[in-house]
């Protein structure tokens, strides 16, 4: 997944299967995020191949919160990125 430029990030659409480090690569701050579920993935060298779903489940965290944080993430996207 090649990082989106500006114009394009309101368009992004993150999934299970995102990528955890090209997720960071977008907007680094989102690491916050994913260390309040319980994924501190911005210092693992996992996050380079571990999507948001492998990582989650690697640490215990249910569906039910994997789905709630790919919302929230997205909505965050839209938001900080809205045109």
């Amino acid at each position: 997944m090649k990082t989106p430029s500006e114009s394009n990030k309101n368009k992004l659409i993150i999934t299970r299967k995102t990528n955890i480090s090209n997720l960071l690569e977008i907007d680094p701050s989102l690491s916050e995020m994913l260390g309040e579920i319980g994924l501190g993935c911005a210092g693992c060298f996992l996050a380079k191949e571990e999507s948001i779903e492998d990582g989650a489940m690697a640490h215990g965290i249910p569906d039910e919160e994997i789905n709630h944080l790919v919302k929230v993430l997205n909505e965050e996207i839209k938001n900080r990125f809205k045109r």
